[in-house]
Protein backbone atom coordinates (compact mmCIF):
# COMPACT_ATOMS: atom_id res chain seq x y z
CA UNK A 1 0.00 0.00 0.00
CA UNK A 2 1.29 3.43 -0.94
CA UNK A 3 2.46 5.47 2.03
CA UNK A 4 0.19 8.43 2.79
CA UNK A 5 0.84 11.70 4.58
CA UNK A 6 -0.99 11.37 7.92
CA UNK A 7 -2.94 14.18 9.60
CA UNK A 8 -3.30 13.86 13.36
CA UNK A 9 -3.02 10.87 15.66
CA UNK A 10 -4.46 7.72 14.11
CA UNK A 11 -6.15 4.78 15.80
CA UNK A 12 -5.15 1.69 13.78
CA UNK A 13 -7.24 -1.45 14.05
CA UNK A 14 -5.86 -4.41 15.94
CA UNK A 15 -5.67 -7.95 14.62
CA UNK A 16 -8.60 -8.73 16.93
CA UNK A 17 -10.60 -5.97 15.22
CA UNK A 18 -9.75 -7.45 11.81
CA UNK A 19 -10.79 -10.91 12.97
CA UNK A 20 -14.13 -9.53 14.13
CA UNK A 21 -14.75 -8.05 10.68
CA UNK A 22 -13.79 -11.31 8.97
CA UNK A 23 -16.18 -13.25 11.23
CA UNK A 24 -19.09 -11.21 9.84
CA UNK A 25 -18.55 -12.50 6.29
CA UNK A 26 -17.87 -15.79 4.53
CA UNK A 27 -15.12 -14.64 2.18
CA UNK A 28 -11.63 -13.19 2.63
CA UNK A 29 -10.81 -9.50 2.86
CA UNK A 30 -8.18 -8.14 0.47
CA UNK A 31 -4.84 -8.31 2.25
CA UNK A 32 -3.80 -4.73 1.44
CA UNK A 33 -7.14 -3.46 2.77
CA UNK A 34 -6.44 -5.22 6.06
CA UNK A 35 -2.94 -3.78 6.05
CA UNK A 36 -4.41 -0.32 5.51
CA UNK A 37 -6.71 -0.66 8.52
CA UNK A 38 -3.92 -1.88 10.79
CA UNK A 39 -1.69 1.00 9.69
CA UNK A 40 -4.15 3.90 9.51
CA UNK A 41 -7.57 2.95 10.86
CA UNK A 42 -10.72 4.79 9.77
CA UNK A 43 -10.79 8.20 8.11
CA UNK A 44 -10.58 9.60 4.62
CA UNK A 45 -8.10 9.93 1.77
CA UNK A 46 -7.90 13.47 0.40
CA UNK A 47 -11.37 14.26 1.67
CA UNK A 48 -12.72 11.99 -1.07
CA UNK A 49 -12.59 8.30 -0.10
CA UNK A 50 -14.25 7.86 3.27
CA UNK A 51 -13.11 4.60 4.89
CA UNK A 52 -15.65 3.68 7.54
CA UNK A 53 -16.41 0.73 9.78
CA UNK A 54 -17.38 -2.14 7.41
CA UNK A 55 -21.10 -2.82 7.08
CA UNK A 56 -22.47 -6.12 5.78
CA UNK A 57 -26.06 -4.83 5.80
CA UNK A 58 -25.66 -1.42 4.10
CA UNK A 59 -26.33 -2.56 0.51
CA UNK A 60 -29.41 -4.58 1.39
CA UNK A 61 -30.84 -1.75 3.47
CA UNK A 62 -30.13 1.02 0.97
CA UNK A 63 -30.23 -0.59 -2.46
CA UNK A 64 -32.09 -3.90 -2.30
CA UNK A 65 -35.04 -2.42 -4.26
CA UNK A 66 -32.86 -0.31 -6.56
CA UNK A 67 -29.96 -2.55 -7.57
CA UNK A 68 -31.13 -2.69 -11.17
CA UNK A 69 -29.99 0.90 -11.70
CA UNK A 70 -26.62 -0.72 -12.49
CA UNK A 71 -25.77 -3.07 -15.35
CA UNK A 72 -24.92 -6.43 -13.81
CA UNK A 73 -22.76 -9.18 -15.26
CA UNK A 74 -22.48 -12.80 -14.19
CA UNK A 75 -23.47 -13.23 -10.55
CA UNK A 76 -22.19 -9.85 -9.35
CA UNK A 77 -25.60 -8.70 -8.16
CA UNK A 78 -25.96 -11.39 -5.53
CA UNK A 79 -22.33 -11.05 -4.52
CA UNK A 80 -22.80 -7.32 -3.93
CA UNK A 81 -26.01 -7.87 -1.97
CA UNK A 82 -24.04 -10.26 0.23
CA UNK A 83 -20.96 -8.04 0.23
CA UNK A 84 -19.28 -5.80 2.76
CA UNK A 85 -19.42 -2.03 2.31
CA UNK A 86 -16.01 -0.61 3.27
CA UNK A 87 -16.04 2.95 1.94
CA UNK A 88 -18.03 5.72 0.32
CA UNK A 89 -17.01 8.86 -1.52
CA UNK A 90 -18.14 12.47 -1.29
CA UNK A 91 -19.71 11.93 -4.73
CA UNK A 92 -21.85 9.09 -3.28
CA UNK A 93 -19.98 6.15 -4.82
CA UNK A 94 -20.17 3.02 -2.69
CA UNK A 95 -17.21 0.64 -2.35
CA UNK A 96 -17.97 -3.01 -1.63
CA UNK A 97 -15.83 -6.09 -0.99
CA UNK A 98 -17.36 -9.23 -2.51
CA UNK A 99 -16.65 -12.95 -2.67
CA UNK A 100 -14.37 -12.94 -5.70
CA UNK A 101 -10.78 -14.18 -5.82
CA UNK A 102 -9.77 -12.10 -8.84
CA UNK A 103 -11.54 -8.75 -8.36
CA UNK A 104 -12.86 -8.59 -4.81
CA UNK A 105 -13.57 -4.83 -4.77
CA UNK A 106 -16.42 -3.17 -6.66
CA UNK A 107 -17.44 0.47 -6.97
CA UNK A 108 -21.16 1.17 -7.31
CA UNK A 109 -20.84 4.59 -8.97
CA UNK A 110 -23.34 7.32 -8.27
CA UNK A 111 -23.25 8.79 -11.76
CA UNK A 112 -22.95 5.70 -13.96
CA UNK A 113 -24.65 2.35 -14.53
CA UNK A 114 -21.32 0.61 -15.16
CA UNK A 115 -19.71 -1.19 -12.23
CA UNK A 116 -15.96 -0.94 -11.71
CA UNK A 117 -13.93 -3.93 -10.49
CA UNK A 118 -10.55 -3.86 -8.75
CA UNK A 119 -8.11 -6.55 -7.71
CA UNK A 120 -6.69 -4.67 -4.71
CA UNK A 121 -7.45 -1.79 -2.38
CA UNK A 122 -4.40 0.01 -3.79
CA UNK A 123 -5.86 -0.26 -7.29
CA UNK A 124 -9.03 1.40 -5.99
CA UNK A 125 -7.02 4.28 -4.50
CA UNK A 126 -5.02 4.59 -7.74
CA UNK A 127 -8.25 4.89 -9.72
CA UNK A 128 -9.51 7.83 -7.65
CA UNK A 129 -6.03 9.37 -7.60
CA UNK A 130 -5.97 9.39 -11.41
CA UNK A 131 -9.60 10.42 -11.83
CA UNK A 132 -9.31 13.42 -9.51
CA UNK A 133 -5.75 14.26 -10.60
CA UNK A 134 -4.21 14.19 -7.14
CA UNK A 135 -0.91 13.23 -8.76
CA UNK A 136 -0.05 10.90 -5.88
CA UNK A 137 -0.11 13.83 -3.46
CA UNK A 138 -2.27 11.84 -1.07
CA UNK A 139 -3.05 12.24 2.60
CA UNK A 140 -4.94 10.30 5.24
CA UNK A 141 -7.15 12.29 7.59
CA UNK A 142 -8.12 10.21 10.61
CA UNK A 143 -11.60 10.45 12.10
CA UNK A 144 -10.30 9.45 15.54
CA UNK A 145 -11.49 11.92 18.21
CA UNK A 146 -12.24 14.44 15.47
CA UNK A 147 -14.45 17.52 15.57
CA UNK A 148 -15.15 20.16 12.93
CA UNK A 149 -16.03 23.81 13.50
CA UNK A 150 -17.82 25.67 10.69
CA UNK A 151 -17.41 29.42 10.37
CA UNK A 152 -19.89 30.93 7.90
CA UNK A 153 -18.93 34.05 5.99
CA UNK A 154 -21.36 36.94 5.41
CA UNK A 155 -23.69 36.61 2.44
CA UNK A 156 -22.57 40.13 1.50
CA UNK A 157 -19.06 38.83 0.77
CA UNK A 158 -19.94 37.89 -2.80
CA UNK A 159 -16.53 38.87 -4.19
CA UNK A 160 -14.64 37.15 -1.40
CA UNK A 161 -13.17 40.32 0.07
CA UNK A 162 -13.58 39.16 3.66
CA UNK A 163 -12.39 35.60 3.28
CA UNK A 164 -9.41 36.64 1.15
CA UNK A 165 -8.26 39.06 3.86
CA UNK A 166 -8.80 36.40 6.53
CA UNK A 167 -6.87 33.93 4.43
CA UNK A 168 -3.95 36.37 4.17
CA UNK A 169 -3.99 37.08 7.91
CA UNK A 170 -4.06 33.39 8.71
CA UNK A 171 -1.01 32.63 6.57
CA UNK A 172 0.88 35.55 8.07
CA UNK A 173 0.10 34.38 11.61
CA UNK A 174 0.35 30.59 11.52
CA UNK A 175 3.08 28.27 10.30
CA UNK A 176 1.48 25.24 8.70
CA UNK A 177 2.95 21.76 8.42
CA UNK A 178 1.66 21.11 4.94
CA UNK A 179 -0.97 22.33 2.51
CA UNK A 180 -3.16 20.79 -0.18
CA UNK A 181 -5.16 22.25 -3.08
CA UNK A 182 -3.81 25.71 -2.35
CA UNK A 183 -5.16 27.46 -5.46
CA UNK A 184 -8.91 27.07 -4.95
CA UNK A 185 -10.00 25.43 -1.70
CA UNK A 186 -6.81 25.22 0.37
CA UNK A 187 -6.49 22.89 3.33
CA UNK A 188 -3.69 23.89 5.71
CA UNK A 189 -2.45 21.17 8.02
CA UNK A 190 -1.65 22.06 11.63
CA UNK A 191 -0.45 18.92 13.37
CA UNK A 192 -0.45 20.71 16.75
CA UNK A 193 -4.25 20.48 16.68
CA UNK A 194 -4.41 17.19 14.79
CA UNK A 195 -6.23 18.71 11.86
CA UNK A 196 -6.49 21.52 9.36
CA UNK A 197 -8.01 24.84 8.35
CA UNK A 198 -9.97 24.95 5.09
CA UNK A 199 -10.80 28.13 3.16
CA UNK A 200 -13.47 28.14 0.45
CA UNK A 201 -11.90 30.45 -2.12
CA UNK A 202 -14.37 29.47 -4.83
CA UNK A 203 -17.75 30.25 -3.28
CA UNK A 204 -16.38 32.38 -0.39
CA UNK A 205 -18.95 30.80 1.93
CA UNK A 206 -17.16 29.10 4.79
CA UNK A 207 -14.03 28.32 6.73
CA UNK A 208 -13.75 24.93 8.40
CA UNK A 209 -11.47 23.99 11.27
CA UNK A 210 -11.00 20.28 11.91
CA UNK A 211 -9.19 19.12 15.04
CA UNK A 212 -8.84 16.25 17.52
CA UNK A 213 -10.22 16.52 21.03
CA UNK A 214 -6.82 15.88 22.62
CA UNK A 215 -5.55 19.06 20.91
CA UNK A 216 -8.62 21.19 21.56
CA UNK A 217 -6.73 24.06 23.23
CA UNK A 218 -4.77 24.78 20.05
CA UNK A 219 -7.93 24.50 17.96
CA UNK A 220 -9.74 27.03 20.17
CA UNK A 221 -6.85 29.44 19.67
CA UNK A 222 -7.11 29.11 15.88
CA UNK A 223 -10.92 29.40 15.86
CA UNK A 224 -10.79 32.50 18.06
CA UNK A 225 -8.25 34.11 15.73
CA UNK A 226 -10.40 33.43 12.67
CA UNK A 227 -13.54 34.67 14.45
CA UNK A 228 -11.81 37.90 15.44
CA UNK A 229 -10.71 38.43 11.85
CA UNK A 230 -14.27 37.84 10.64
CA UNK A 231 -15.63 40.39 13.10
CA UNK A 232 -13.00 42.93 12.07
CA UNK A 233 -13.57 42.64 8.33
CA UNK A 234 -17.35 42.19 8.42
CA UNK A 235 -17.68 45.71 9.82
CA UNK A 236 -15.97 47.13 6.73
CA UNK A 237 -18.47 46.00 4.08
Amino acid sequence: MQSLYVIGQTKPLTQANIKEIENSIEFPLPQDYKNFLTQYGYGDINGLIIITSPDDKYIKKRYSHYVDIWDWKRDDKQKVLNGLTIAKTIDADTVVVIDDNTNPIIILPRGSTELMHFSTFQALVDYYDTTYEFNYDLYFDTDYNSQTKYIDISNDDQNGQIIKKMHKDFLETYAVDRSFNVTQQPRYIIQAMGGWVYFDLIYFSTIRVKYQEQFKAKAIEVVNFITECLTKYSSTI
